[in-house]
């Protein structure tokens, strides 16, 4: 797969203020400005992986059904649909990572390194292709606001109260 999906969210905060009292205090408020953004993005990390997992572990398949041993079956994915999670494999090779980018920005990384996982992906649909990782919406856009919102408030909060 190529470099996976990436989501970039980058914060500066620089200045200061007249007197050395202020210039400290913003630095505290800059640490907790880049520490709810980190936090912010490995949240959003965390809950991308589970959503991908959870559309692709759950939910009825209309493919082929497969007879495997005596009991087992299983019913394949069609053209259109997510892949149907058999083995686990897909399901388990998802992972977020934090990545660092240009200029010292923050981003993280959601990543599935499963070894049939660029052939699932980008294979043609007629053949056997099941897109998953374009396919699965991401709402992650209005979740990471939310979380780094509540993160930065948290933190300017705690400034105010431990000054």
């Amino acid at each position: 797969m190529p470099d996976g999906l990436t989501m970039t969210l980058e914060v500066r905060a620089r200045g200061g203020g007249p007197g050395r009292d202020a210039a400290v205090a913003f630095d505290r408020i800059e640490d907790g400005v880049e520490r709810a953004a980190a936090r912010a993005l490995a949240v959003t990390g965390q809950v991308l992986v589970g959503r991908y997992q959870e559309k692709i572990s759950t939910g009825q398949r209309s493919g082929r059904v497969y007879r495997r041993g005596k009991s087992g079956r299983h019913q394949a994915s069609a053209p259109g649909e997510l892949p149907k999670s058999d083995s686990g494999e897909l399901v388990s090779h998802f992972a977020a990572k934090p990545v660092t980018i240009e200029a010292g920005g923050l981003g993280i990384e959601v990543i599935n390194d499963a070894p049939h996982a660029v052939h699932v992906e980008y294979k043609d649909e007629g053949a056997g292709g099941r897109p998953f990782m374009r396919r699965i919406p991401l709402e992650s856009e209005d979740l990471l606001a939310t979380v780094y919102s509540n993160e930065l408030a948290a933190n300017l909060r705690r400034e105010a109260r431990d000054g």
